[in-house]
């Protein structure tokens, strides 16, 4: 589903949870900041209108599950309460309480530290897309690197001087390179137009070794990320 922009054109995908469609024409859902929201809905196109504001506080859970339901008379019912969603980062040590990691409460997705602890890398969920943001535990400074549909799970280079990323955007897929603070745009590595190719990283083992997953198909690889073009091997397949 689609947030229709403002020119009639698609805008970007919807986000939330615990969508509901009323009479065939109404969609009402949790928004990812945990407003009760309700919208006009065009299931043909699968396109809802602008968004309206019902109830602030609902309860939703963390895996999705939001607190309502709608009775056989029409009467939305809902539990109040907050999103479990949003959460607080934390490291944990052994023989000391939770250590907050600095970064806000968010709707954190993916996350990886950096070797030497000092930065965050997270996925964000946002109310438009997710954000990759970079945080400087040292100072508290935040920057946001990119934005997309989904971003994939960010990696840490071996050395801590780069970061690895897979990209979903209008349905084309990317693997991309960057190094912090450097002013550079990122570099492309893998590009793919269908869902069946995603090889999203999951271990940055050495400078010369990444591995990665599909997980529609189930399938891991190992790829050398110097050499160009990429080539995966596959080394796990159902």
């Amino acid at each position: 589903v689609h947030v229709t922009a403002p020119d009639g054109s698609d805008g970007p995908p919807l986000t939330g949870s615990g969508f509901v469609v009323l009479d065939g024409d109404m969609l009402v859902y949790l928004s990812v900041d945990g407003d009760l929201r309700a919208a006009p809905y065009d299931a043909t196109r699968h396109r809802i209108g602008r968004p309206a504001t019902l109830s602030t506080a609902v309860r939703g859970e963390a895996l999705g599950d939001v607190q309502l339901d709608v009775t056989p008379d029409g009467t939305l019912v809902y539990a109040p309460g907050t999103n479990a969603e949003i959460g607080q980062l934390v490291r944990l040590r052994p023989g000391t309480p939770p250590e907050p990691l600095g970064a806000e409460r968010a709707a954190f997705q993916r996350f990886d530290l950096s070797p030497d602890q000092r930065f965050l890398a997270a996925v964000v969920q946002t109310t438009e897309d997710q954000e990759l943001r970079i945080y400087d535990l040292r100072d508290g400074q935040r920057t946001v690197w990119l934005r997309a549909d989904h971003v994939r799970h960010p990696l840490w280079s071996p050395a801590g001087d780069r970061r690895m990323v897979g990209l979903l955007q209008g349905g084309r897929g990317s693997l991309i390179v960057g190094m912090p603070g450097s002013g550079r745009a990122p570099d492309t590595l893998f590009t793919h137009d269908s869902i069946d190719y995603v090889r999203d990283p999951v271990s940055w083992v050495s400078e010369r070794e990444v591995l990665a997953h599909n997980r529609l198909a189930a399938v891991s690889f190992r790829t050398d990320p110097t050499v160009a073009p990429m080539r995966f091997d596959s080394l796990l397949a159902p």
